[in-house]
């Protein structure tokens, strides 16, 4: 498979990982990304013979499909962290008064 092959491929699986994060299917994103770093490994082993027309345009494409997963995933972790904090907060309060 060539370089811009690798890179379809990765923008197109990331675009799918996007699509999971939106619609809140984290364990989707998770495999996904397994098979995008597969493409993403194998293009750092390749060197495009030339700039072949739209590699410019797919990597920037990945790029903005890559900070927008990314930015999904921040708020994702901080509702996480919210459930988590409010949980621990819930245990200490049934065993301070739980055990009466």
């Amino acid at each position: 498979m060539q370089y811009k092959d690798q890179l379809n491929n990765a923008v197109s699986v990331t675009s799918k990982m996007l699509d999971a994060a939106k619609e809140g299917d984290w364990e989707g994103v998770i495999q996904l990304e397994e098979k995008r770093q597969i493409s993403l490994s194998l293009m750092k082993k390749m060197t495009p013979a030339s700039v072949e027309t739209g590699v410019i345009d797919k990597l920037q494409a990945l790029i903005v499909l890559n900070n927008e997963l990314m930015e999904l995933s921040v708020v994702e972790k901080a509702v996480c962290f919210s459930h988590f904090s409010t949980n621990q907060k819930s245990k200490k309060a049934f065993q301070a008064y739980g055990s009466r």
